[in-house]
């Protein structure tokens, strides 16, 4: 916890992806008056046209992963169907009607190959490069983000290992691999 590692006296910058909610500004601004070692912020959002593209790429390997999963009986179809939501207006027909499903090719390793090209060919984010230069953390946590896969996390463990920064993950609950998506990029170390 944050609190922890303020107390054993490290510093501490949390940097919070969408607006603080009152009641954790208010919990941010007392551990910061406790702690003078912690601050916090916002994090970056990567910016156009990567962004675009991997949300297209995170979507499907979300779905991908997720219908690999449910296929093969370790969760229940709930969580797959749950992801199309989040596929971009041209892809959704793909997905929803009948006829003109595409799961089958989704499944194939041809396409987990593809969508990890596209991953790994994606720059460090400039803004994130220069806000960790900034920083200059000695490891940079983050938490698994969400099931669109909307959040800048993966893109600060991107941006972490082009700096050779240590990352890590940290999985809010149990279920977090079998439900929430995929782990886009692998960081140095996965806690539970």
């Amino acid at each position: 916890s944050i609190k922890a590692m303020c107390a054993r006296g490290h510093e501490v910058v949390f940097l919070a992806a969408k607006p603080l909610e009152e009641k954790t500004a208010k919990e941010l601004e007392i551990i910061k008056t406790s702690y003078p070692k912690f601050s916090y912020g916002h994090a970056h959002y990567r910016s156009e046209p990567w962004r675009k593209k991997l949300g297209y790429k995170r979507a499907v390997a979300n779905y991908r992963h997720m219908i690999r999963l449910s296929s093969a009986g370790y969760v229940d179809e709930f969580y797959t169907l749950r992801l199309r939501k989040y596929f971009h207006m041209w892809l959704k027909p793909f997905v929803y009607l009948k006829f003109l499903n595409i799961n089958f090719l989704i499944k194939t390793e041809f396409v987990r190959k593809f969508l990890d090209r596209v991953e790994a060919s994606a720059p460090p984010d400039p803004q994130i490069i220069a806000q960790l230069k900034e920083v200059r953390p000695d490891i940079v946590i983050v938490t698994n983000g969400n099931v669109s896969s909307s959040t800048p996390d993966y893109d600060y463990i991107a941006a972490a290992a082009h700096l050779g920064i240590h990352s890590a993950l940290f999985m809010i609950s149990w279920d977090g691999l079998d439900t929430k998506g995929y782990v886009h990029i692998v960081p140095d170390k996965m806690f539970l």
